[in-house]
């Protein structure tokens, strides 16, 4: 179809927020949201929700270029269904049209996802993040979080991880988790705590990234202790990274999710600041102790005793 293909081409590359599960890719994404140009996909890579058309079959699914030609022509094309204008979503949109008023609505859906940025907010997708950098978008942000922090996240939803999934995946054991097999395999094997197993996806992905910290310069890795305590600064950065206004409608939306008063908390909006410390009054000093001493070798690259 000459229409489809033409309007695809004008799409705009999207966003791509990543980082470890809990680590505060959502909030940026929802912060982007809200600029007026954007539009918000949500975690495209996550398997627990029934997608058409979805090539994964892992948590954490990583994607790399040695990997089946066809099985990266099916992620690709799966992904820029997100974001651009194919046949089934034109198909899809069309089947609506029952007269002139729906018929406009139809039109005037395409001609937004064409003129919109589209952020792809996925965690789950850390592990592909070198192969979407080249083949989907190269604006791609990094969300940074304390170990305790996200250990005590993942506590309070009660989400552990299948650490088999990972071993059934040879090109990321052998691109990113060499150091972890060991680990990986017994807990694969034995029943861990959820803060063991926090502690272990937390090194997992962190580890990771202070390799690509070095290899990918023009990514922007964001801490979420720096965004938490410095809202207005840090996202200013962010806006500037990504060449957007930080206009009025965010810079309001900001100030009212992270000024928010005991007792007015919901799931995206807080006192940012007393957040940071939170995981204190979740994890009891056992639980701490171990977190530190076990992701000791990763934390000092982005940590110091200073924020134990």
């Amino acid at each position: 179809m000459y229409f489809c293909s033409k309007l695809s081409l004008m799409v705009k590359k999207p966003i791509i927020i990543s980082g470890s599960p809990r680590s505060g890719s959502t909030w940026i994404g929802r912060v982007l949201e809200v600029h007026p140009d954007t539009r918000y996909v949500h975690e495209p890579f996550n398997i627990g929700i029934e997608r058409e058309r979805s090539p994964f079959k892992y948590w954490m699914e990583g994607v790399f270029v040695n990997q089946n030609l066809t099985h990266l022509n099916q992620v690709e094309k799966y992904l820029k269904g997100f974001y651009t204008i194919d046949k089934p979503l034109v198909r899809q949109e069309f089947k609506k049209v029952k007269g002139w008023s729906t018929f406009k609505d139809f039109l005037w859906i395409l001609k937004e996802r064409r003129r919109l940025t589209t952020i792809i907010k996925d965690p789950i997708a850390y592990f592909a993040l070198e192969w979407l950098s080249e083949n989907i978008s190269n604006k791609v942000i990094i969300t940074i979080r304390h170990p305790a922090a996200v250990v005590a996240s993942l506590k309070q939803k009660r989400w552990g991880y299948d650490f088999s999934q990972m071993l059934k995946q040879p090109e990321l054991m052998d691109r990113f988790l060499k150091p972890f097999e060991k680990e990986i395999e017994l807990f694969s094997k034995t029943e861990k705590s959820l803060v063991e197993q926090g502690a272990l996806l937390w090194k997992c992905v962190y580890s990771a990234n202070i390799e690509l910290m070095k290899s990918h310069k023009d990514w922007l890795f964001v801490k979420n202790e720096d965004l938490s305590l410095n809202p207005m600064g840090e996202f200013t950065k962010v806006f500037k990274f990504l060449e957007m206004p930080f206009d009025k409608s965010v810079i309001e939306y900001v100030k009212k999710t992270t000024t928010a008063k005991s007792g007015e908390e919901s799931l995206l909006v807080r006192d940012s600041k007393k957040n940071v410390d939170k995981w204190k009054s979740i994890l009891n000093q056992e639980e701490i102790s171990f977190i530190k001493e076990n992701t000791k070798d990763i934390w000092k690259k982005y940590y110091t005793e200073k924020d134990w």
